[in-house]
């Protein structure tokens, strides 16, 4: 997909559920902020790197039935990575920044009473990719006066899945979430044997995921 096509069509995603949140009563929107607590990441093609990342999702939540709710949603996601050997003798190091605008389809159950005002939340989430952006510099050690090459690419394949339980209150989702995600980018990445390999972002975490539907 072009990332032009991309945008427009993230863009019509992120018009199609405000507005019809805004339109239709029944009908939901929410924000979501995934704080990780734990779990592991790694990028295929780095050596010894330690990846960072982040991520922020906008739903739209539409009521099946009295207890069942359909997601529609959007989803970003980034991660960058920064290879933390400190041999003097490799010649090389790899620098990458990744990236993904995700569409995500799931269900959620709220049909059990907990407490008064409370009830559990239960739901599970597929990752689709709809949109990505992936760079990786590599600098040679070894020569300080040749320039850092940069590799890019707008092409991956992949996705990813989340579980989350927890309690539905008023406006608030609260509870835990589990995730697994994997994206393969169209980037070869220099390896210390001379050979290359593609970046792949595989992502594990689990931690704290609060709502507010709005």
């Amino acid at each position: 997909m072009k990332n032009s096509h991309s945008w427009k069509a993230i863009l019509f995603i992120l018009g199609f559920i405000v507005g019809l949140g805004s339109t239709v009563e029944a009908v939901g929107v929410r924000l979501q902020i995934l704080i990780t607590t734990g779990g592991s990441a790694e990028v295929n093609g780095f050596n010894e790197a330690d990846p960072q990342t982040s991520g922020l999702g906008l739903s739209l939540l539409l009521p099946a039935t009295e207890s069942l709710r359909i997601v529609a949603g959007y989803n970003y996601f980034a991660a960058t990575v920064e290879e933390t050997q400190d041999n003097a003798t490799l010649s090389r190091k790899n620098d990458g920044a990744f990236y993904a605008h995700i569409l995500e389809a799931g269900v959620e159950y709220t049909g059990i009473q907990l407490f008064t005002d409370y009830q559990l939340l239960l739901g599970l989430t597929a990752r689709i990719p709809m949109s990505v952006d992936g760079s990786v510099k590599t600098t040679d050690k070894t020569n300080s006066t040749v320039d850092s090459t940069k590799l890019k690419s707008t092409e991956a394949v992949g996705g990813g899945a989340l579980a989350n339980i927890g309690v539905s209150r008023g406006r608030w989702d609260v509870g835990i979430y589990y995730q697994g995600t994997s994206l393969e980018y169209e980037i070869e990445v220099p390896q210390l044997s001379g050979e290359t390999e593609k970046a792949n972002v595989m992502l594990t975490e689990y931690g704290l995921s609060v709502g507010y539907r709005f």
